[in-house]
């Protein structure tokens, strides 16, 4: 099977959670995107960047965005707390899958 980059738009990543498609990922909580880029070569269909129970914030984020830039996994997010401002910010920074804390 060749893999290509994940494409942003349209949202692959939730099509295919749609279609019931069983996919597997990992959760990123070393705020470092060398280990983020790693992970994205490896193959995972998502990875969560987390930002709740990890030292991840809005400019430590960006940097492991642009690590999965080549990637075939979907970059999703999730941020410190439910807060709108922040999740304006990541929205901002490129961010268009978000898993939000306490919902």
């Amino acid at each position: 099977m060749t893999q290509t980059a994940y494409c942003a738009f349209p949202n692959t990543l939730r099509q295919r959670l749609i279609q019931g498609e069983c996919l597997i990922g990992c959760w990123c909580s070393l705020a470092n995107p060398i280990s983020t880029e790693v992970l994205g070569v490896a193959g995972f269909d998502w990875l969560l960047l987390d930002g709740e129970h990890a030292p991840n914030d809005v400019l430590s984020f960006v940097p492991q965005l642009m690590a999965l830039k080549d990637s075939v996994s979907a970059p999703v997010v999730r941020p410190s707390t439910n807060s709108t401002v922040e999740i304006k910010r990541l929205l901002d920074a490129g961010f268009y899958n978000l898993l939000v804390p306490f919902i």
